[in-house]
C-alpha cells in the first residue's frame, strides 16, 4: 500500500477511534472524521463508503492481527504450563480493551465472536465437544471481563484460562 494511502487511512482510523470514545458510532459524521483527521471529505470517500465501512475495516484488521498472533497455532506450553501464553493473551486484551468494547457495541459482535471461537477451535486439540465448550466459555468469560461485568484480577483470569487449557490437553 502506498505510504500516502496508509497515512490517510491511519489518520482516519485514529480519528474514528477518538470520536468513538466520545459518542455512539451512529452519531459520528464524515465531517467530524475528516476534520479531526485533517483530510478532505472527498478523500474519505476514496477509501470508504461510509462511517460503518470504516468501522468494519478497523474491526476486521484488528481481529485478524489478534487471531494471527494467538490462533494460528496451538497455545504454547512452557514447563508444563500455559500460564505465560495466557498472561500474554490477557495483557493484549487489556491493551486493546477499547477496541474490544467497540466490537461488543457493534453490529459485528456476534460474527467476530464466532470467528474467534472457530479459529481457536481449529488449533486446539481434544474432543470436539470439550474444545467447543472450553473455547466458548473462555471467550465469554474474557468478553465479560473486558466489559467489566466480571470482577476478576488479570492474574486470576490468566490462571483460570491456563488451567482450562491444561485440562483440555489432559484428555
Amino acid at each position: 500500500m502506498d505510504r500516502r494511502v496508509r497515512k490517510t487511512r491511519e489518520a482516519l482510523e485514529q480519528a474514528f477511534l477518538a470520536l468513538e470514545r466520545q459518542k455512539p458510532v451512529n452519531q459520528i459524521t464524515v465531517a467530524a472524521l475528516t476534520a479531526l483527521a485533517d483530510v478532505g471529505r472527498g478523500t474519505f470517500y476514496l477509501h470508504y463508503q461510509d462511517v460503518g465501512d470504516l468501522q468494519q475495516e478497523i474491526i476486521t484488521a484488528r481481529i485478524e492481527a489478534f487471531l494471527a498472533q494467538y490462533a494460528t497455532q496451538a497455545p504454547t506450553q512452557i514447563n508444563g504450563s500455559y500460564r505465560a501464553w495466557t498472561q500474554s493473551l490477557i495483557a493484549d486484551l487489556q491493551q486493546h480493551q477499547a477496541l474490544f468494547a467497540m466490537i461488543h457495541r457493534s453490529a459485528m459482535a456476534a460474527a467476530v465472536r464466532d470467528q474467534i471461537v472457530t479459529r481457536f477451535c481449529q488449533v486446539l486439540t481434544g474432543p470436539a465437544v470439550v474444545t467447543q465448550y472450553v473455547v466458548n466459555g473462555s471467550v465469554g468469560i474474557c468478553a465479560n471481563w473486558l466489559a467489566k461485568s466480571l470482577d476478576c484480577p488479570a492474574d486470576a483470569l490468566s490462571d483460570f484460562l491456563a488451567e482450562q487449557l491444561e485440562a483440555l490437553n489432559a484428555d
